[in-house]
């Protein structure tokens, strides 16, 4: 039987072992983006309002066109 030789590079079986302290520190900010996320939809939802609400002033202002 021959000797399969080792490889410098990753292989796919040592790229799947993962350390659990990397793990826990991919979990922490995949967390931290998804509150962004959220924040950032918020100030979204936000603007879109005052936009609508600035819109619908501005046409109550002007005169009707005849």
């Amino acid at each position: 039987m021959a000797n399969i030789p080792c490889h410098r590079y990753r292989t796919r079986a040592n790229s799947k072992r993962m350390d659990s302290e990397v793990q826990e520190s991919m979990k922490a900010d995949i967390d931290q983006l998804k509150t962004q996320m959220g924040q950032m939809f918020e100030m979204m939802v936000a603007l879109k309002d005052a936009v609508t609400v600035r819109n619908e002033e501005a046409q109550s202002s002007q005169p009707p066109l005849l």
